[in-house]
């Protein structure tokens, strides 16, 4: 007898598409470079000990599972159509965005006299993807430019959980921390209740992670508490900020044109306050449940197969 429920899945990353954590960016051997598609010959240069064979068979195996699912969810439409370009059909597939407690947000930072907007912040996981290094070495480079220009530029790392990182990388994490412990300050990790108090006291949230992304939580918590996003210029980043509207772009992994970035809004005194005129507003928790709702109650999913 066939069931009555519906299966539905919703899709977070592109794990069943990449064996590399699914995050469709090459191993160490490649320099952890971008990967646009996935397949069994190129999956098998970044994974030597496993043939091409065995991964044409991981990706029968999953797909073979998906044919039992009605529909899918993709929480950005980056993801919606990495997994369209896979195999699955695009009327199975739908994009609805998570959403969000609704939160008061905290007003602007008060600034000195002659401040600027010139408080970053990073919060995320200390991961090698999350685009750390990056930020550090951006803010490395900010001893080229005049001291009048760069003397009261921080930053803010709220993150944790180094430790499950390759030692190599922490290592040149605390190396680049040391470099730059004049303007940097790492705080550690955080808890969801202090998000208020800490977005309180910062003016950018720096979103600079080298791969791909889907639905950055981060991005929506920043919007939600009205601070502007400085991010990568690829997937779900780029999708979720609107260049010049909810924050600003900067080419993935390039610290140079980061740090270049963080001085010019730092010293432009508009910019953030036309941002805010302009923000999105992420969407709610029970907005996106509405949603949810009606996507499970939509019988053309069924029709369609």
């Amino acid at each position: 007898m066939k069931p009555e429920a519906r299966i539905f899945v919703t899709l977070h990353e592109f794990l069943a598409i990449c064996h590399h954590y699914g995050q469709m960016v090459k191993t160490a051997r490649f320099g952890f470079s971008l990967c646009e598609t996935a397949n069994p010959h190129d999956c098998a240069e970044c994974f030597q000990e496993i043939a091409p064979t065995e991964f044409f068979l991981r990706e029968s195996f999953i797909k073979s599972h998906f044919e039992k699912v009605d529909s899918f969810i993709a929480p950005s439409e980056f993801l919606r159509q990495r997994y369209i370009a896979w195999g699955i059909p695009s009327w199975q597939i739908i994009t609805l965005e998570n959403g969000m407690p609704l939160v008061r947000p905290p007003p602007p930072r008060p600034l000195a006299k002659g401040e600027g907007r010139s408080v970053f912040a990073f919060f995320g996981q200390i991961t090698p993807f999350k685009g750390l290094v990056e930020l550090l070495a951006a803010f490395d480079h900010l001893a080229r430019f005049p001291a009048a220009m760069t003397e009261r530029i921080r930053l803010f790392v709220h993150g944790g959980y180094p430790e499950r990182s390759h030692p190599q990388f922490v290592e040149g994490v605390r190396k680049l921390f040391a470099k730059v412990a004049g303007r940097v300050h790492f705080a550690g990790s955080y808890r969801q209740g202090d998000l208020y108090r800490l977005m309180a006291g910062i003016d950018w949230v720096v979103v600079p992670s080298v791969w791909w992304e889907n639905s950055p939580l981060v991005i929506e918590e920043a919007l939600a508490h009205r601070r502007p996003v400085i991010c990568s210029a690829i997937g779900g980043m780029a999708e979720k900020v609107r260049p010049g509207q909810d924050g600003l772009h900067f080419p993935v992994g390039n610290p140079f044109e980061l740090a270049n970035l963080i001085v010019r809004v730092a010293a432009e005194e508009t910019v953030w306050e036309r941002l805010q005129g302009t923000m999105r507003r992420p969407l709610g928790i029970g907005e996106t449940v509405a949603r949810h709702l009606e996507a499970y109650r939509d019988r053309s999913f069924a029709l369609a197969r």
